[in-house]
């Protein structure tokens, strides 16, 4: 595991010392990068919560205890792979043995919460949230077209903006705005890419559905929940 995601870790699971946190948020503050590598694992972390059995979710408690004892005996030494290869495999056979329930695979994701606030727009982004968290999809929507509008090389306002419309089940709308984000570089693609797979599967463009979905790399946080739905379309 690099210094990078140790310390995504440790931030997470509240292993850092107040000195150490104020001075990795300082970190988020200065790099969008790093910010959006945070929030995508919490994203991550919190999908798996929500679907999962109390006893699936009592593995998941089970192995972050491992983890984080571990990291805690390690502060300090050389970090031992077998360790965390070991926790890295359980974890892989904990998500893939507590697949998604069929509803859960076409929900309409969280909106992620800006750890970094103060500025005007992480204020603005934080209304469009609680009004996206609510259902208030057009609502939501005219907050984040503002943001889009003010900062248009913003993939995560995009992203949100276009899943206002698939909240609403704006299939169409949805899939003009989910296409060019799925075609990018950024750290949504493959998220796009999914709800892009969904928009053209409502739209009754089968063929073109299960084609999007299966360019998700296998490498991607998205290819497992892509099977999936793969799975139940085929």
């Amino acid at each position: 595991m690099d210094s990078v995601n140790e310390h995504i870790e440790d931030y997470l699971d509240g292993l850092m010392s107040s000195e150490q946190k104020a001075t990795f948020e300082q970190q988020i503050a200065a790099d969008d990068q790093l910010r959006k590598q945070v929030e995508l694992q919490k994203t991550l972390r919190d999908t798996i919560s929500k679907r999962l059995s109390p006893e699936a979710l009592e593995v998941q408690r089970t192995i972050s205890s491992a983890a984080k004892q571990h990291r805690e005996q390690s502060k300090g030494k050389v970090v031992k792979w077998s360790i965390l290869a070991g926790i890295a495999a359980a974890i892989a056979l904990f998500v893939l043995f507590f697949p998604f329930k069929g509803e859960e695979l076409y929900e309409i994701p969280e909106m992620q919460s800006h750890i970094v606030r103060g500025e005007e727009s992480s204020e603005q982004y934080e209304n469009a949230r609680a009004l996206y968290e609510k259902g208030k999809f057009a609502e939501a929507r005219g907050v984040l077209r503002k943001l889009v509008l003010k900062e248009p090389d913003n993939v995560e306002y995009s992203f949100y903006h276009a899943l206002t419309f698939y909240g609403e089940e704006q299939w169409k709308e949805a899939e003009s705005e989910l296409a060019p984000i799925s075609e990018g570089p950024s750290v949504f693609s493959d998220q796009a890419k999914y709800y892009l797979a969904i928009c053209s599967y409502k739209l009754n463009d089968k063929e073109g559905a299960v084609s999007i979905l299966k360019s998700i790399s296998s490498q991607s946080d998205m290819y497992n929940q892509s099977q999936q739905l793969l799975k139940k379309w085929q």
